[in-house]
Formats: C-alpha cells, sequence, structure tokens
C-alpha cells in the first residue's frame, strides 16, 4: 500500500478531471467539492 499526502490525492484527481474533460482550461476548482471527493 503506497501512501499518498493530500497534495498528492489533490493532484491526481485534478490531473484526471482534465484528461477525462470534466475540468476544462479556465474553470473554476470549488473547493467544497474538491474536499466531499476526497
Amino acid at each position: 500500500m503506497n501512501y499518498m499526502s493530500l497534495k498528492d490525492h489533490v493532484y491526481e484527481y485534478i490531473s484526471e478531471s482534465i484528461k477525462d474533460g470534466s475540468l476544462r482550461p479556465g474553470d473554476k476548482i470549488n473547493e467544497q467539492h474538491l474536499s466531499d471527493k476526497l
């Protein structure tokens, strides 16, 4: 089991969101939504 810091979780989530098209250039990141997802 690999330990991932909170920073790593956030990076992975944002990176995947960009790749799958759910986060596009110029979109704002809602901190509450992000924390709910993690």
